[in-house]
């Protein structure tokens, strides 16, 4: 936190949720004395995707790797499906998640035609949870 005097401010460098909570300024002089307040609140932002993987059309064989960006606040975790099922904890498949980014590695040979890869993307409010997703974003067609 950096206290100016010319001109008089405040600065908060690298705002983090520990910054929130009401800020008081206060003035005087030998006659009088003035204040101000302003709460600081970190607002809650639903996820937005900001790069998700498109249609392809792929032979059996190599891995396929699918790619999602979301931003949010507080940052939110990915869910990934296929055929609406959880993509199952097994060493085939490969799911990185980290604070913005969402991917999935599968093998080729496992999705046959005509099935469906989803990724949904939740933040968890103060409010309750926003979940954006759901919707399918794209159809992989193996041949």
């Amino acid at each position: 936190m950096e206290v100016m005097v010319e001109p008089p401010r405040i600065t908060i460098r690298r705002l983090t949720k520990e910054d929130r909570g009401m800020y008081q300024c206060v003035t005087s002089n030998n006659w009088d004395q003035a204040q101000a307040t302003a709460e600081l609140d970190m607002g809650d932002a639903g996820p937005e995707l900001i790069y998700w993987f498109s249609e392809q059309t792929l032979q059996p064989g190599p891995t396929v790797s699918l790619k999602c960006v979301a931003t949010g606040n507080p940052p939110p975790q990915f869910t990934w499906t296929l055929d609406g099922f959880a993509i199952p904890d097994h060493p085939r498949f490969l799911v990185v998640s980290a604070v913005i980014v969402g991917i999935l590695c599968i093998p080729a040979d496992l999705v046959r035609d005509g099935r469906e890869i989803f990724m949904r993307a939740i933040t968890l409010t103060r409010r309750g949870s926003v979940v954006f997703g759901g919707f399918r974003l794209s159809h992989y067609v193996f041949r």
